[in-house]
């Protein structure tokens, strides 16, 4: 009976295997295969789309976890990402980064010090961000938190995981293009390096510092990641011309603070 057991469990093994990694898997006894997990190199089929890194620009506050799978644009290479926006006008660019392949990618973000053809420093254009992975109140590994890059500008992206970077672009320069060139380099190997090009397209018309809106101010809560960072939540609403913002539930025009 014992013998008929293990029959039928190795049959149920072998089907499978054969469900997960395709019906072409190369046939193999138990026997070696006991053999090769022990001495640690049995072949596992791969579940990475191509074995590659895919990049692509996603529209801004998409939801995402470390496990989202590449979209249908995403590419080895990024195409130019052109930024429409006024003067004092803050836009944000977000590009999603997916590493398909076995091993954890690392990279170095090279940028250049000035925008293209000027000696118009990069910097106060453009402010490079990246979103750590958090987990969520339902067990979900999201990527929200918006840091700076660290001071070695390093962004890591483990095998078969995708991270975000978060560009935010901002000027009161005469209206016209602003492109700057920046790349992500490999630490790890002699992967080529992959070229980031945006492009600021500035309008001729400037956003005003103030745009007299009064809104609610919900979050950060007191029990969150973000507990005493109250006044720099607040803060990020002058980013975006918002400098009345509602304090509690009553609509009050007292219980607004600027």
């Amino acid at each position: 009976d014992l013998k008929i057991f293990r029959e039928i469990s190795h049959k149920m093994l072998e089907a499978l295997l054969k469900k997960a990694f395709g019906k072409n898997m190369k046939k193999q006894s138990l026997k070696e295969r006991n053999r090769s997990r022990k001495a640690g190199t049995e072949k596992v089929a791969s579940d990475k789309t191509d074995g590659k890194f895919l990049m692509e620009q996603i529209p801004l506050f998409t939801r995402m976890e470390i496990s989202t799978p590449p979209g249908a644009k995403a590419a080895e290479k990024l195409p130019e990402i052109v930024v429409s926006a006024g003067r004092n006008d803050k836009e944000s660019v977000c590009i999603a980064l997916y590493n398909q392949t076995q091993d954890t990618q690392i990279f170095r973000w090279e940028e250049s010090d000035f925008i293209d053809g000027s000696k118009i420093p990069a910097s106060d254009i453009f402010t490079v961000k990246e979103a750590v992975p958090w987990l969520d109140r339902m067990g979900r590994t999201v990527l929200e938190p918006l840091v700076k890059l660290n001071e070695a500008n390093i962004i890591t992206v483990p095998s078969g995981e995708t991270r975000l970077l978060w560009i935010d672009v901002k000027s009161d320069l005469p209206a016209g293009k602003y492109t700057w060139k920046s790349s992500l380099v490999s630490t790890v190997n002699k992967d080529k390096s992959r070229p980031v090009v945006i492009t600021l397209d500035l309008q001729n018309w400037r956003m005003p510092d103030d745009l007299g809106l009064m809104v609610s101010a919900y979050g950060p809560y007191k029990f969150s990641w973000a507990k005493n960072k109250i006044k720099a939540y607040w803060a990020l609403c002058a980013d975006y011309h918002i400098n009345w913002i509602q304090l509690n539930e009553r609509p009050a025009l007292k219980n607004f603070k600027k």
